[in-house]
C-alpha cells in the first residue's frame, strides 16, 4: 500500500474495479498521495496487514486479479552485503511470489501482474540483490505462463515522483 500500490489501485478503480484488497506489512497505507482519492472512490477497499514474504492470509474476497508490487530497497556493494540484507531484499519478491502462487492456486485469477525492475536486465551497481530478486520474479512469470497460468512481469525503470527510487514509500 505504498505510493506505487496506491497509484495502481487508483488506476484500477478508473478501469472499473469495484473491490480492491490492499496488502501491506502494517495494514495501513504508506505515505502515497493517492490514498485520499482511493477512499473517496466508489470501490470497496479492504485493508489487510500481511507480509507476503512470510504468508498470505486475511483476504475476505476471492481475487480475480493481482498486482504484486512488493519490494525492499537496500543498496550496498556486493562485498558489503550481509546474509540478513540479502534475505531482506529477496524475500518480498521471491518468497512473496511463491506464497502468492500457493495461496491463490485454486483461485480464478484472470490477471497477474508482477512489478519487476529494469535492474533485472541491466543490473544495479549497488543493488545486486534487488536486481537478482527482480530476475527471479521475471523467471517465475515465465514458469507461470508455461503452465498456462496468467502472469505478466513488467520491468519498470525508475519512477520519478513515487516509489523506491524517488524515496517515497
Amino acid at each position: 500500500m505504498g505510493a506505487l500500490g496506491q497509484l495502481v489501485g487508483l488506476w484500477l478503480v478508473g478501469q472499473g474495479a469495484e473491490q480492491l484488497s490492499l496488502l501491506s506489512r502494517s495494514g495501513r497505507p504508506g505515505r502515497g498521495r493517492h490514498w485520499a482519492q482511493l477512499q473517496t472512490s466508489d470501490a470497496s477497499l479492504e485493508l489487510v496487514a500481511c507480509d507476503v514474504s512470510s504468508c498470505l492470509v486475511g483476504l475476505d474476497a476471492q481475487p480475480t486479479g493481482l498486482v504484486h508490487a512488493a519490494g525492499v530497497d537496500m543498496y550496498c556493494s556486493l562485498t558489503d552485503l550481509t546474509q540478513t540484507e540479502q534475505d531482506t531484499v529477496l524475500a518480498p519478491k521471491t518468497d512473496g511470489t511463491s506464497n502468492l502462487q500457493v495461496s491463490l492456486a485454486e483461485s480464478l485469477l484472470q490477471h497477474a501482474v508482477l512489478f519487476s525492475s529494469a535492474s533485472a536486465l541491466v543490473g544495479l551497481r549497488s543493488g545486486s540483490m534487488y536486481a537478482t530478486a527482480n530476475c527471479c520474479l521475471d523467471s517465475f512469470t515465465q514458469y507461470q505462463r508455461t503452465a498456462g497460468l496468467p502472469a505478466q512481469s513488467v520491468q519498470w525503470s525508475a519512477w520519478t515522483e513515487i516509489g523506491m527510487a524517488a524515496g517515497v514509500e
